[in-house]
């Protein structure tokens, strides 16, 4: 297994992600000849707030990819100060850039909430006043316009496993056997499991299994990812055809001083999940999670998402 097979879920098929396109945003005007570089920094703790999760760092950098493209100005990411950068290439020059990371902050307020047409014109007024060259922030608004496939190819170059990740992909694959043409079901039980250690109880558990099985099919491979080990144990025992591993992961963005393992087995999630035929995830939260919502917008995997009935219960308990 190499880079290009992990990537290759590019596909030449429209995406249908539009929010709004370039020549309907009138009212903003970039005028700033200092500014040259955008560089969406990924850190756990920025000046103004706690860093956000992977897919929401990912969501923002197509937003700053497309405001660099429509203003002729460069685009990178860097995440040298993130438990990440262990696990994913980074080169000498970023190593080596002097960066202040104590005063990088995350943009606020962003078009997470509400969109409208007005948000590039008051990033834009934002951009006016910056007076350096290289610009340095968190960034997790939405893109302003359908990603292309060139985007795609933009961001995947930034985030190349290292050849150490690389290893234990291929060996969670071998483990597993998965097949060429896995679906992944992709559960978010919240933060008060991943990172509070809350256990999940079992009229929940059943509550999820029934939830999802009518979206299995009984002829296809499935690979189980969840942020509760629990919770994968219990469906895998009620869905033969689901494949599953037992790691301790984290939260990309909240979890305070996460341990290595766990950031790298939540990057195996990741590429593991970049290489399925479809994405099906079910989530506690009402807008969705990023973590897989993003890595299908970026491999361009088929996605539907779901909120877990379970949420919506007032019997949903979170046993200690």
């Amino acid at each position: 297994m190499n880079l290009g097979s992990l990537q290759k879920n590019i596909k030449s098929i429209g995406n249908n992600s539009a929010i709004f396109g370039y020549k309907n945003i009138i009212n903003g005007k970039y005028q700033n000849n200092k500014l040259k570089r955008l560089i969406n920094l990924y850190q756990s703790q920025y000046r103004n707030g706690i860093a956000q999760g992977f897919g929401d760092y990912l969501r923002g950098s197509f937003f700053l990819l497309q405001i660099a493209m429509k203003n002729n100005l460069k685009f990178d990411m860097n995440f040298v100060n993130h438990p990440i950068g262990e696990f994913l290439e980074i080169s000498q020059e970023q190593r080596e850039e002097e960066i202040d990371f104590k005063n990088i902050c995350r943009y606020l307020p962003n078009n997470v909430e509400k969109m409208h047409k007005e948000f590039y014109a008051e990033f834009s007024r934002h951009l006016n006043l910056i007076n350096v060259p290289n610009y340095y922030l968190f960034c997790n608004s939405y893109p302003i316009s359908h990603i292309t496939n060139f985007q795609r190819r933009i961001i995947l170059s930034k985030i190349r496993p290292t050849e150490e990740l690389f290893s234990t992909i291929k060996n969670v694959e071998k483990q597993l056997n998965l097949s060429t043409t896995y679906g992944v079901i992709h559960i978010r039980t919240g933060d008060a499991f991943i990172l509070q250690n809350k256990k999940i109880d079992m009229l929940s558990t059943l509550s999820i299994l029934n939830q999802i099985k009518k979206y299995i099919s009984p002829i296809r491979q499935y690979l189980l990812l969840s942020d509760n080990n629990e919770l994968k144990e219990y469906l895998a025992k009620s869905i033969p055809n689901a494949k599953f591993i037992i790691n301790d992961i984290t939260h990309l963005g909240e979890s305070k001083n996460p341990s290595s393992i766990s950031v790298k087995n939540t990057l195996v999630d990741f590429f593991l999940m970049s290489k399925a035929k479809s994405i099906i995830s079910f989530t506690i939260n009402p807008h969705g999670t990023s973590f897989s919502e993003w890595c299908a917008k970026l491999y361009n995997i088929p996605y539907y998402c779901e909120m877990l009935n379970v949420a919506k219960k007032k019997w949903f308990s979170m046993l200690n």
